[in-house]
């Protein structure tokens, strides 16, 4: 006799909710005997075979981690420090979350909500059915069975990232990956890109830190001795790059919270000064103590929690996209004046703080949203005007640059650009005017100043009345060989040597006897 899909689902319902967990001292195999013969069980006159596989997926889902739907601390019920920083170090579609450091400072939720806030995200920009929802243990093992999913996100909280080799660790932090798989007891375990992951340990090496505590920043190598613990102890210096590359860090000391975004770099690491740092508000403290208590009860105002954080994850990612752009554009050697628009134009910690001073959009259902259906209250978006004067601009001038490259020329002629100030013309080298060369000096050479020879070096101290009594309009070239003293004075040329001593000595004499 066929069953309905009523009568299915009810049999079924029976079986996980009455059916042993264990086969144990036969447990399964007396309730599957006693049950099928009862006229009054939903599951009268099954096939033995079917009850038996039901039997054993429950023995085998006992083992595995539970998926997590009903997650009510939201992104906005985090201190804005926090948010600050994770606007700073999202990349979570491409990249893991890895959280360090001292115990009760709200890592475990943190995980838990980054992780459902991209999930949520993820069901929006891909387009899919389902609900999102994590699976939370603290042993890789319990992730097998079931393979990844877009809108499913693996946390592996408090679980020891040093008791696992360094080729699990990487397969489990490489969200990029087009498909990851890591071996596990038993089975093995797969995730799939864009399928967000996070990890929370408590291993970290506190005495690495920076001397100065009012440093807003941490050297790479400081920051590394400080993470290294977490990992196991043979890891090979690339290893740990490995795991740069796919993760951000988010690390709090007792007095000090460090991040760091997925990237091999030996930039200095961002750093905030807060002593015993909790990332939860109250009110999220409060939800999070109603979580641990077993109320599966979401809050009066949980619609509008999600749409808030949302439209933050919405803000953040479309800034990752802007960046990843800038960095394509560069590495085609393409300016970046080409782009509409960069996303150095918005300022960091812009998008949190406008994720506090704004209600949030009017919800039209638990996991859509829509800014223009915002209440009355809140403030119109300020539309700026694009001049496309600008974009024809770099489109020209990025296309003449290509062109002049082609040609073999590394400049191009724009004609926006300011004509060069003309070069001031030089004096020939052989003539070196003095700085505080009078107006009358100039007049008295005239227009066209004769030009010394090269040989003939004038005395800086040779006055006006030597040049116009002594020496004449046309004074006589005295050769090369003879070399003035400098002592002598003009006694000694009117006087002593006269006009014919001159020309006597012009064969060069120097070094004979007076």
């Amino acid at each position: 006799m066929e069953k309905s899909d009523e009568e299915i689902d009810a049999g079924f319902a029976f079986i996980m909710k009455d059916g042993p967990k264990s086969a144990s001292g036969m447990q399964q195999l007396i309730w599957q005997t006693k049950t099928l013969k009862n006229p009054q069980s939903p599951i009268f006159g099954w096939p033995v075979a079917l009850i038996e596989k039901a039997l054993r997926n429950m023995s085998t889902d006992g083992v595995l981690a539970k998926k997590e739907f009903d997650w009510y601390v939201c992104l906005n019920h985090y201190e804005p420090w926090v948010l600050e920083i994770l606007e700073g170090i999202w990349d979570f579609d491409i990249a893991s979350l890895v959280l360090l450091g001292e115990p009760n400072c709200g890592k475990s939720p943190l995980g838990r909500s980054v992780l459902m806030a991209q999930r949520r995200h993820n069901k929006t920009r891909f387009a899919v059915d389902g609900n999102p929802c994590i699976r939370t243990t603290t042993e890789i093992d319990f992730l097998r069975g079931e393979v990844g999913s877009i809108l499913m996100g693996d946390y592996l909280d408090d679980g020891s990232l040093k008791s696992l080799p360094m080729k699990v660790v990487k397969a489990l932090l490489d969200v990029g990956l087009y498909e990851a798989m890591a071996w596990a007891r038993w089975g093995a375990t797969k995730w799939v890109a864009n399928e967000p992951r996070a990890v929370a340990d408590q291993f970290y090496n506190p005495n690495s830190k920076c001397e100065h505590d009012f440093w807003p920043s941490s050297t790479f190598q400081e920051f590394y001795g400080m993470i290294r613990p977490a990992f196991n102890e043979n890891a090979s210096e690339a290893e740990i790059n490995a795991v740069f590359k796919r993760a951000a860090f988010l690390v709090n000391s007792k007095t000090h919270v460090y991040y760091r975004k997925a990237g091999v770099n030996e930039d200095l690491v961002q750093r905030k000064q807060i002593v015993n740092p909790e990332y939860l508000t109250p009110e999220g403290k409060k939800l999070y103590g109603l979580y641990k208590s077993g109320h599966k009860e979401p809050p009066a105002n949980h619609a509008e929690n999600i749409a808030k954080e949302q439209v933050w994850v919405e803000a953040v990612m479309k800034k990752r996209f802007q960046e990843r752009r800038e960095r394509e554009a560069v590495d085609q050697g393409m300016p970046l004046g080409f782009l509409t628009t960069t996303s150095s134009a918005i300022a960091a910690g812009s998008i949190t703080a406008s994720m506090h001073s704004h209600p949030a959009p009017a919800v039209l259902g638990l996991n859509s949203y829509s800014s223009s259906s915002s209440s009355s209250s809140a403030p119109a978006p300020l539309a700026i005007k694009k001049e496309i004067f600008e974009k024809k601009k770099n489109i020209f001038h990025f296309k003449a640059g290509r062109l002049a490259a082609a040609q073999g020329s590394q400049f191009f002629i724009d004609l926006d650009m300011p004509s060069p100030p003309p070069s001031p013309v030089r004096l020939p080298d052989a003539f070196d005017m003095p700085d505080d060369l009078g107006e009358d000096v100039l007049e008295d050479m005239g227009e066209d100043p004769v030009r010394l020879p090269d040989a003939f070096d004038m005395p800086d101290d040779l006055g006006e009345d030597v040049l116009e009594e002594d020496m004449g309009e046309d004074p006589v070239r005295l050769p090369d060989a003879f070399d003035m003293p400098d002592d002598l004075g003009e006694d000694v040329l009117e006087e002593d040597m006269g006009e014919e001593d001159v020309f006597k000595f012009g064969g060069g004499l120097d070094g004979d006897e007076d």
